[in-house]
């Protein structure tokens, strides 16, 4: 695997690709039959981030915030600038950011998954729901983003017992399995498997649709909820 260059200089993060490593992997996906051009060259290794420097994504983002690009533009203004680009991820740079309300970087398997997933911050709001989430609900992530879920989601039929259990794991910072009936945006009820686990900057839930009948799932969700953790 070709390696991104990676350099640091005083306070500067200099990060990018060499020309060369960008042509081998755009001729290997050729090669493989999937045509690619360097800019998806390039989200894919952003996306799968174990595979990639992950202070690129912070320089895709800060062009973003303070040149007010959009993604493909800032990527194509990334790679223009040849064997190199420069970053200060500090000061100015970092309140940029912030105010462009960046969301966590999610890898590309965890956007594909089947099952619903969702990230939210330290005082359990949310930064990231996953589309399989909003179809389960209804609501967009636009319109989760930034809210605590629990107030949008919960309702008459919610159990004391289960919000205490999920308040109680936010509040201790400790894993969960929670069963909870919740509200989709259109008012109808679903029952639902709440897996949650703390990550470095809030948590992250997988969860299951069951029907009344359904048992406990267990640690059904568990293997692929730490996957998800150490990926994130």
């Amino acid at each position: 695997m070709v390696k991104p260059v990676k350099k640091i200089v005083a306070k500067k993060k200099l990060i990018g690709f060499s020309k060369e490593a960008l042509a081998e992997l755009k001729r290997k996906k050729n090669d493989a039959g999937s045509g690619a051009t360097e800019t998806s060259i390039i989200e894919d290794l952003i996306l799968e981030r174990e595979k990639f420097n992950p202070f690129v994504e912070d320089a895709i983002r800060l062009h973003q915030a303070k040149r007010g690009m959009s993604r493909e533009e800032a990527i194509d203004f990334f790679l223009t600038k040849g064997v190199v680009s420069s970053i200060t991820l500090e000061g100015g740079d970092l309140k940029a950011m912030k105010e462009a309300s960046i969301s966590p970087r999610i890898p590309a398997w965890v956007k594909r998954l089947s099952e619903p997933v969702i990230f939210t911050d330290s005082q359990a709001i949310t930064t990231w729901v996953n589309p399989a989430f909003e179809n389960m609900c209804g609501y967009s992530i636009s319109e989760l983003k930034g809210k605590n879920p629990g107030p949008i989601l919960q309702g008459d039929g919610s159990t004391v017992k289960a919000r205490r259990a999920l308040r109680h794991a936010i509040e201790s910072r400790t894993p969960a399995g929670v069963r909870i009936v919740n509200y989709k945006k259109e008012g109808q009820p679903y029952i639902v498997h709440i897996q949650l686990a703390p990550t470095g900057t809030g948590f992250v839930a997988v969860e299951k649709v069951l029907t009344s009948t359904d048992g406990d799932p267990g640690n059904e969700l568990l293997p692929l909820l730490a996957r998800i953790v150490a990926a994130c």
